[in-house]
């Protein structure tokens, strides 16, 4: 289901993050080498087209395209937040148009909302801020959640809603926010079932869904009140880092054990009961860590970042 179709060795360092163009055929990858590279679809096949400025000091731990294909966001070890807009038709001509800073430690996630409005961003610091975009103007902070106890690993807005926000954090957490339209966003549930720090959770592509991996080398998949529809203990050797979605009944996970993990979703009632194993790559990246997941429907391609310095894209067949 997974056959690998390209292979980039295009950075010095660390692959931190792959990323996937929603409205467009680009693939961004950033690394410890403070570089972010993009990637294009052109003639059946992918191929390295730019490199972007050099703009942080540190480690580009993160990436998020925006929905609308408009915006790219990068996160930094820098403690700073990337804002970059293209600036004519050419696919490969970004400029940073802004740089958010606030942050007291490092940055290490970025999501944008379903309307490429909001831009979340979580740091080591413990924070989650919510920043207002809007092309043409400086981005503006609207709020700040103080929420969890520990360094936040993860956020991500849900795929169909503006107002719901997950964050997943180091105190094994992931906590759910809600905008409030005549206050403030808040913390609507917290989920508690993980027993060591929770790496990432991501929705599904319909939002019904909300599946997170953890250091504990579990799966869990979660309903809207919180509560585990099904445990999958011992999913790798080691902590898992990443999860994505390919579509409804298939997650791809990846880790510190260095397998690449394709996994069917069991249902009953629309409710996801079960994790069964379908593919599993060692050593994908020669044994390294994965670090992160992306894929794009477009294309039905998988991208997968690693500590060996490259850039891995599968090939996705559905059964």
């Amino acid at each position: 289901m997974l056959s690998e179709i390209k292979r980039f060795k295009s950075h010095q360092d660390k692959v931190w993050s792959v990323a996937f163009n929603p409205a467009t055929n680009l693939l961004a990858s950033s690394s410890g080498d403070h570089q972010v590279h993009l990637y294009a679809y052109l003639n059946e096949s992918w191929t390295q087209v730019a490199s972007l400025p050099q703009e942080h000091k540190r480690t580009v731990r993160a990436l998020a395209w925006s929905p609308n294909g408009s915006y790219l966001a990068t996160a930094s070890f820098d403690a700073s937040v990337g804002i970059w807009e293209k600036e004519d038709h050419v696919h490969d001509n970004w400029s940073c148009t802004s740089v958010l800073e606030g942050h007291e430690s490092e940055c290490k996630s970025v999501a944008f909302n379903n309307s490429s409005t909001l831009l979340a961003s979580s740091s080591r610091d413990k924070s989650v801020w919510i920043w207002e975009v809007t092309s043409g103007n400086e981005p503006e902070c609207v709020s700040v959640l103080m929420e969890h106890t520990q360094d936040v690993k993860h956020v991500t807005f849900h795929p169909h809603s503006d107002e719901l926000l997950a964050s997943a954090s180091y105190d094994d957490t992931i906590n759910i926010y809600k905008d409030d339209p005549s206050d403030d966003w808040y913390v609507s549930s917290r989920f508690k079932k993980h027993s060591s720090t929770v790496w990432a959770c991501e929705w599904s592509p319909s939002g019904h869904h909300l599946v997170s991996v953890s250091d504990d080398l579990s799966i869990i998949a979660w309903n809207d009140a919180g509560v585990p529809t099904a445990i999958l203990n011992n999913a790798h050797k080691r902590s898992i880092y990443t999860i994505v979605w390919l579509d409804e009944n298939y997650i791809a996970t990846g880790g510190a054990d260095g397998a690449l993990s394709l996994w069917k979703l069991g249902y009953s009632d629309g409710v996801i009961t079960k994790l069964v194993l379908v593919e599993s790559i060692d050593k994908a990246h020669g044994g390294a860590d994965i670090n992160s997941l992306a894929y794009t429907p477009k294309t039905k391609t998988l991208a997968s970042a690693g500590d060996d310095g490259s850039v891995n894209l599968y090939d996705y067949k559905s059964e």
